[in-house]
């Protein structure tokens, strides 16, 4: 059985609805992640998903953050143990959600989709924030691993992990997404017992994931790979590909995001 795993900061559900809708209909994902929903939940386009015949948890705040999980109905039993929100981390802001979702008898998956917060710079207020919430969640993963073997942690980190994964590498050395301490944070994430699909995959391949709107940044490829998809070792042996769907990114009014994937066989 082949299926998809898909990761996508959105920059808001209900903006880029159109570009969803088609989404939906050519990558036709099994299991995807949205970031940056940007809606309270009693006001969720649940109909743009279901008319697809897909599924959709979520858990989102107005105007900004928000998380939700899709799952293709006719594929992927509905999900279970849903969590919204680190229970080891007090928050306001709508940027967890994670459920299990069984795959075929005997094999379910651990999804956690995060939404980390940007951070705005080195050593500000939102800064330790930022190092915080990765801190309780890595906390949280690490009571994961104890009842789940099969844990898929995606979506919009806000960290580049490594100089491969920045466009200019001199420009962006100790900035935000790219210092150090977020970097430790990121791969004290991959010690727990996680991989980066793409890079260990694609261990040369420079490509990006989000691109700023100003300065025709994503004409001129000057990008950052900050949204990812991390998998246990024992779920990666499954995986045969991972990518970045960057076509997305060429649309009228995208998000400054594009879609990251991987095939798994079991």
């Amino acid at each position: 059985m082949n299926f998809s795993i898909h990761t996508w900061n959105v920059n808001s559900v209900r903006a880029r609805a159109d570009h969803i809708s088609h989404w939906l209909d050519t990558i036709q994902p099994d299991l995807f992640a949205l970031q940056e929903t940007k809606v309270t939940d009693d006001l969720f386009p649940t109909s743009l998903f279901e008319k697809k015949g897909y599924g959709i948890e979520f858990y989102g705040q107005k105007s900004y953050n928000g998380v939700a999980i899709g799952y293709k109905k006719s594929k992927i039993f509905s999900p279970t143990s849903v969590v919204k929100n680190n229970p080891l981390f007090v928050d306001d802001q709508a940027r967890f959600l994670a459920s299990s979702f069984e795959i075929s008898t005997g094999f379910t998956i651990r999804l956690v989709c995060i939404y980390v917060p940007n951070g705005s710079e080195v050593g500000s207020d939102k800064y330790h924030y930022k190092l915080d919430f990765l801190d309780s969640l890595t906390d949280f993963l690490q009571l994961e691993l104890k009842t789940h073997e099969n844990i898929c942690l995606l979506g919009d980190f806000n960290i580049a992990p490594a100089d491969i994964d920045v466009y200019d590498c001199k420009i962006w050395h100790e900035k935000i997404l790219c210092s150090k301490a977020e970097r430790e944070k990121f791969n004290k994430l991959l010690a727990l017992d996680f991989l980066d699909t793409f890079r260990v995959l694609n261990p040369t391949k420079q490509m990006f994931s989000w691109w700023d709107y100003r300065q025709a940044a994503f004409r001129r490829n000057l990008g950052l790979r900050i949204d990812h998809i991390l998998t246990t070792k024992n779920l990666f042996y499954s995986i045969n590909k991972s990518g970045i769907t960057t076509e997305i990114r060429k649309r009228e009014k995208s998000s400054d995001h594009a879609p990251c994937w991987v095939e798994i066989t079991i």
